[in-house]
């Protein structure tokens, strides 16, 4: 997943004094027994036969025309997106996930998502990468154009403690991603020149 966060106008860090580990002194919750991301080992899931292939409300329906994305720095820049179908960004296959609960992987850290990963991620191109770093830059006073708070900007892997993490039950389609794989570990949707997600996470119902 590629994940842009500005607290107060400032890029959130992530090295230094004021890195990951560090984060639980101003947000307590960062410091929770069910934090994110995890490690996933698929021989330590458990099948969970309510996991069926994924029904997603919604995201067969066309974008308005009039989406768009914004930036905030020195100069506002926003940006408008031309309509797409959500579905198109995910995996081919809704069947072969992990499931577990989880937190926001960034300050406050509430432990209110419930995180489901695909077993097989959508990789992109470098020109959608390129395209990607056009959008969220910052400008140096030197008026060079920077993406450094881009790079290496993720939360280290999180203890799983007294989590269970489950896995769909489709098993046709574990069996049949994983060959798809093993032939094409690049993946079919590289060559279709979409931006992919890996993972969809959702607030957690009480």
């Amino acid at each position: 997943m590629l994940i842009v966060q500005k607290r107060c106008g400032k890029v959130l860090p992530y090295r230094g004094a004021y890195g990951p580990e560090h984060w639980v002194t101003s947000s307590v919750s960062c410091g929770g027994r069910h934090q994110s991301p995890i490690d996933i080992l698929d021989h330590q899931a458990r099948v969970g036969e309510e996991y069926q292939e994924l029904q997603l409300d919604g995201f067969d329906s066309e974008s308005s025309n009039k989406t768009w994305m914004k930036n905030t720095g020195k100069t506002e820049k926003e940006t408008f997106l031309d309509p797409f179908v959500l579905r198109d960004l995910l995996p081919a296959s809704l069947g072969s996930y992990y499931r577990y609960t989880g937190s926001l992987t960034t300050p406050p850290c509430s432990e209110i998502v419930e995180w489901i990963v695909f077993q097989k991620p959508v990789p992109i191109s470098y020109h959608q990468l390129e395209a990607f770093y056009s959008i969220f830059t910052t400008e140096q006073q030197d008026h060079v154009k920077s993406v450094e708070y881009l790079r290496n900007n993720f939360r280290p892997q999180q203890a799983l403690n007294d989590r269970v993490v489950s896995k769909s039950a489709v098993r046709d389609a574990w069996s049949h991603d994983m060959a798809d794989f093993l032939e094409n570990p690049l993946g079919t949707e590289a060559s279709k020149g979409k931006f992919g997600l890996s993972a969809l996470a959702r607030r957690k119902i009480p």
